[in-house]
């Protein structure tokens, strides 16, 4: 579980007359599926547009492994994750994050109460996939997801039936 580190020192940039601004800081809430999030990670490096390491995203994560199994949990075979998923999202909260990305599909049934509990923007990448299948798919009509019984149960949690 996370514990009480201190803060990183807030990320800052040079503006055009030399005064320092404070830059977002992206918080990931990781480790459920370790390679996920590195992979998360990876990807959100190779697509920032940046000339050179200063260009990039402050980043804080937070990489926990121990969060109960979220499908288990879905399908009422295991306990909550919301308890662990809610703790790093407040130790990333007071890491100063301005925002939190979760690289665990499975997680997302969970992308409200996280919010709530920290009132910090949890980004939903459910619905960012499906904004971008509308852009990309004019006039269609149906789509087809593959999923796990976990996150068909998270669908449905999502959709409060």
């Amino acid at each position: 579980m996370p514990g009480s580190l201190p803060a990183p020192p807030p990320a800052a940039v040079r503006g055009d007359r030399g005064v320092r601004r404070r830059r977002p800081t992206l918080g990931i809430l990781g480790g459920m599926g370790p390679l996920a999030t590195a992979d998360f990670y990876r990807r959100l490096v190779e697509r920032t547009p940046a000339a050179g390491d200063q260009g990039h995203l402050p980043v804080v994560m937070c990489a926990d492994p121990g969060v109960p199994d979220r499908t288990a949990a879905l399908l009422g075979k295991g306990p909550s994750p919301v308890p662990a998923l809610v703790e790093g999202a407040r130790w990333l909260q007071r890491a100063g994050v301005s925002c939190i990305a979760v690289p665990c599909n499975t997680a997302h049934a969970y992308v409200q109460q996280l919010s709530g509990a920290t009132g910090v923007e949890v980004l939903d990448m459910i619905e960012a996939a499906l904004r971008a299948a509308v852009e990309r798919a004019a006039g269609v009509e149906r789509v087809g997801i593959l999923s796990t019984q976990g996150h068909a149960a998270g669908a449905a949690l999502r959709a409060g039936r």
